[in-house]
């Protein structure tokens, strides 16, 4: 993109102090698109995600059960997504740290030799940059200092130990003040202008472009549920459905006495039978205490 080409200002980086925004602007944007991109590739791959996923088989749901089944589904695969791109995010961040790898900027470690030194070429000899007076790129990715366009700072842009720690750490504000962007635009190019401080947003225009990664920049997720077309695509060939409703007072009354009633039939049968099953072992009994023996 043309502005952010004109970042360069057809400036030597080498040739400039360290935080100086001139000549190294360009690498701001260049992330960020790289991360803008990366993130647009995880949301499209959320909906892709997603919409290849049978929710329901078989069966017909409620209107008010289908949109909390969806938005539950929809919010597991966001959080689920996000938490891998973010994660992605973070072990990149934490390999370069490991790993010290020294960056084409010098931002974080300095050759420290002599102009005339001869050494050998597997052991030249580096310091550490410091950021502040008391952090040092040896021990923490988390030092930053102010950017700046010769003696004027660029709100919102600092210099860390990385490029790409750089951009995390930085955030929006530059480009939400027009005197700013006329500070950065080295070929004053006519077509720049402040973002829409008017325009609501769940961001901060002083939230950090790390904040903004790790929601992959989207401001709302959204959804149109319609349980129609849900409808349609099932066809059920029946339905069935069941109508529940609290009884009366007349009606439980009434099913009390069928039941007091129910159970007086029933306890007289069993006693009936109870008594006429005593009768006869009465009987029996009485039968086998009267056989009178004959005389020998």
């Amino acid at each position: 993109m043309p502005w952010i080409e004109s970042l360069s200002a057809n400036a030597n980086w080498s040739s400039v102090a360290i935080n100086e925004f001139r000549g190294r602007g360009i690498v701001y944007f260049l992330i960020l698109q790289s991360l803008c991109s990366m993130a647009q590739r995880a949301v499209s791959h959320i909906i892709e995600d997603y919409l290849g996923v049978e929710v329901f088989k078989g069966k017909i749901v409620s209107r008010e059960h289908l949109r909390l089944l969806i938005e539950d589904e929809i919010y597991h695969r966001e959080r689920w997504n996000t938490l891998s791109f973010t994660t992605r995010l973070s072990s990149a961040r934490e390999g370069v740290q490991i790993n010290q790898l020294m960056d084409i900027f010098f931002s974080n470690w300095l050759f420290s030799t002599d102009e005339n030194e001869i050494i050998p070429y597997h052991s030249i000899p580096t310091v550490p940059v410091l950021h502040g007076p008391n952090c040092s790129c040896s021990t923490s990715s988390a030092c930053t200092e102010p950017v700046f366009v010769g003696e004027q700072i660029v709100s919102g842009f600092v210099l860390g130990c990385f490029p790409l720690e750089s951009l995390l750490r930085s955030n929006l504000l530059c480009l939400y003040s027009e005197s700013c962007l006329d500070l950065i635009n080295f070929e004053n190019l006519s077509f720049i202008d402040p973002l829409n401080t008017s325009l609501p947003s769940r961001y901060l225009q002083s939230s950090t472009i790390e904040e903004l990664a790790m929601s992959l920049f989207v401001e709302e997720w959204t959804h149109n549920i319609s349980y129609s077309a849900f409808f349609s695509h099932c066809q059920p060939l029946t339905c069935t459905y069941l109508v529940s409703h609290r009884k009366t007072v007349l009606q439980i009354i009434t099913i009390l006495l069928g039941l007091y009633g129910g159970l007086t039939l029933i306890l007289r049968f069993i006693v009936r039978c109870l008594i006429n099953a005593f009768n006869q072992i009465s009987i029996s009994i009485r039968r086998h205490n009267n056989i009178v023996a004959p005389l020998a």
